[in-house]
């Protein structure tokens, strides 16, 4: 057994259960039907309660899940408030009435932080969606946290701005920051937590709060900025937020690079950053993601030739597509921003001739921007294609299909072992005559940050009990490896039983004073990011 493994099977015992937590908030009603009535006549609501305040079976049904593979669980009411006063208002109203509250937006997180198990008011604030100021001089933006990253992207794009964080999906500003997002830009210019200057929240009695000036620097106080962010609504409810943004980059190339496995890869990404190569992407695709990612783009062509009419099949001949190598070998998709279009390709270079010295099989630089775009249409297509690579589970007949979407972050040396690790777990548990899962594995190399997307049938309790293990069996080796259960998808409901394993009982007592502090009546997102007491063995 190597030393890893050892390390892995001790942390294995320190994670917690949580499922008598979410059993012990699940079916409680903090709302009588006194209190919605009393919620209805809230002065911001006042003559358009039947617009904000709903529990039609439809609302009540779409917030009760988010983009995750956990059970649902409904809110009692939804509540989309338009304004950050609105929000402070129904906060009090809760405060006083000690109703649970789940804030959610876009609700495209992936380890169940929207769910709301404990009933109550489900906040939505997708209303509020508005830029209200662009700071030019300073780079800047002011925005409602219910503003979209794709549609926020298009407003920018008129004053030849951009928001460069970006997660594959379209989430709000405001779940971004509530999880400490990132996403394929993250090696250049970082997470959410880099990106925002400052927060307006709402506290659990409503008590709204600018956490910090605009200003480049300042030294007083407590970080409340920092301290907000990645605390998934379970201190306070993220209303506005102030953004840095960046010009839209003057030069851009980008590269695929093929290599026989993943050591060569992973060396490659170590050099270039000793190297300080100008990356601004620097995504891995594994074997098996590129081998779902091949069937998937098939399938895509063949759908495109058949409702295609004449003129638009000569125009898709002349289409480029970017090949990715078959048969299916590691790829690692890298792009570098300049300051002009020579500058990017020269850096590109240099990539491609530290790859060569790692033994890369194959190489494609893409200078153009259609042909760049096309490139980087195979990294945001990765989860889709994994989605719908469902012909193994139609063979043996799954009734309900789901998928795990999860990450870890290690350091930059563990982060092949990790992969190979977690590649082998799988494939010995199919060995051993337990179930076949198709594990593919993708994500931002320069980071040590890999996804782990994985289908399975949820209607069968086999299944679902050897795929946790295999889950917490990548968690443990991450953390003995030195790394974090999470990078970038947060904790939500999934990951609670590992945090006393990954930050100990000391960091963990701070924590919950902090909570306690802050959110007395434990209204805020029940159930979510700390483990209880209970499980978690404090005294």
């Amino acid at each position: 057994m190597d030393r890893l493994t050892a390390v892995a099977d001790q942390v294995l015992k320190s994670f917690s259960d949580e499922t008598n937590t979410r059993k012990s908030l699940e079916g409680r009603r903090a709302l009588t039907p006194f209190l919605l009535e009393e919620l209805r006549k809230l002065p911001s609501f006042s003559g358009r309660a039947n617009e904000c305040v709903l529990t039609s079976e439809e609302e009540v049904e779409k917030h009760s899940y988010d983009h995750s593979h956990h059970l649902p669980a409904r809110p009692e009411v939804v509540v989309y408030p338009e304004s950050t006063e609105t929000v402070s208002e129904v906060m009090k109203f809760c405060y006083t009435n000690k109703i649970p509250v789940t804030p959610c937006g876009a609700r495209t997180g992936l380890e169940g932080g929207c769910i709301p198990i404990a009933g109550g008011v489900a906040l939505n604030l997708s209303r509020m969606n508005r830029v209200l100021q662009v700071f030019h001089d300073e780079l800047q933006v002011h925005v409602q946290a219910g503003i979209r990253k794709n549609a926020f992207n298009d407003l920018l794009s008129k004053e030849k701005l951009l928001f460069q964080v970006d997660p594959a999906s379209n989430p709000s500003l405001g779940g971004m920051a509530a999880t400490g997002s990132s996403g394929t830009l993250c090696c250049k210019y970082g997470t959410m937590k880099e990106n925002v200057v400052s927060l307006v929240v709402v506290m659990p009695d409503g008590a709204i709060v600018d956490t910090r000036r605009r200003t480049r620097k300042s030294s007083t106080g407590y970080d409340l900025t920092n301290l907000m962010m990645g605390q998934e609504g379970t201190l306070a409810v993220v209303c506005e937020l102030i953004v840095k943004v960046i010009p839209v980059p003057k030069g851009e190339c980008s590269a695929l690079l093929v290599f026989r496995d993943l050591d060569p890869c992973s060396r490659l990404v170590v050099l270039m950053r000793q190297q300080q190569l100008n990356l601004s992407r620097c995504e891995l695709l594994g074997k098996q993601t590129v081998e779902t990612l091949l069937k998937f783009e098939e399938r895509k062509r063949e759908k495109e030739k058949k409702r295609a009419t004449g003129r638009q099949k000569k125009e898709g001949a002349k289409k480029q597509h970017f090949s990715l190598p078959s048969p299916a070998k590691p790829t690692l998709l890298i792009q570098v921003h300049a300051a002009s279009p020579q500058a990017a390709e020269a850096e590109i270079n240099q990539a491609v001739n530290l790859a060569r010295q790692e033994g890369v099989e194959e190489v494609k630089v893409a200078t153009e921007p259609h042909l760049q775009e096309a490139l980087w249409d195979l990294r945001r297509a990765a989860y889709f294609a994994c989605l719908s690579n469902r012909q193994h589970m139609i063979e043996r007949k799954a009734k309900d299909v789901r998928m795990l979407n999860t990450d870890v972050c290690v350091p930059l040396p563990a982060f092949p072992e990790l992969i190979g690790a977690t590649e082998r777990d799988f494939a010995e548990v199919a060995q051993k005559g337990g179930p076949f899962f198709v594990c593919n594995i993708f994500g931002h190399a320069a980071d040590g940050n890999f996804h782990c997307i994985v289908l399975f049938d949820h209607g069968n309790s086999e299944e679902v009990r050897s795929l946790e293990a295999l889950e917490r069996r990548m968690w443990a080796r991450c953390l003995a490896a030195g790394g974090t259960v999470s990078g970038e998808h947060g904790v939500g409901l999934g990951k609670v039983g590992a945090l006393t394993a990954e930050h100990g009982e000391a960091k963990l007592r701070v924590m919950r004073q902090l909570k306690g502090a802050v959110d007395e009546r434990g209204i805020m997102n029940p159930g979510k990011v700390l483990p209880s007491l209970k499980t978690s063995g404090d005294k």
